[in-house]
């Protein structure tokens, strides 16, 4: 059998799209001291590598206080971050909206700007949003 990805030809839509809903169900997008980042976290280290090879940037190992075993961190910082949120933007389909608040903040100039609190706020409230739970899940108020 023929392999259809050339190491040149970068990532097939095949492996954007895996990537999309793998930052999409497990991930973390926000801004960081203005500066756009990813993170994922998991126990499944070839998970994080397969991320890795795919968007780039960096994998950190952490060991947790509570338990002996370790856990794995994949992060993409700044500008490659960006990137990276435009190229998985049309597979995207919970953290869009995150994404669209991260990708509007450059014309802002966050690290100064009034609009930044309000972006903050938007996104921590996007993050917490629960409504993508059944009825039955839900707290009561």
């Amino acid at each position: 059998m023929e392999n259809t990805k050339l190491d040149i030809a970068g990532p097939t839509l095949t492996d954007l799209a895996w990537l999309a809903g793998f930052v999409d169900g497990e991930g973390h997008v926000a801004l960081k001291e203005g500066c756009p980042a990813i993170d994922v976290y998991s126990v499944d280290y070839k998970l994080l590598e397969e991320a890795h090879k795919i968007g780039g940037g960096n994998l950190y190992a952490q060991k947790r206080k509570t338990h002996d075993h370790c856990f794995f961190k994949w992060q993409v910082m700044g500008a490659d971050a960006r990137d990276l949120m435009r190229t998985l933007y049309p597979y995207l389909k919970y953290k869009k909206p995150q994404v669209d608040i991260i990708l509007m903040a450059p014309f802002f100039n966050v690290s100064k700007c009034l609009v930044r609190k309000s972006m903050y706020a938007r996104l921590k409230e996007l993050k917490h949003q629960r409504s993508y739970l059944p009825y039955k899940f839900r707290k009561l108020k």
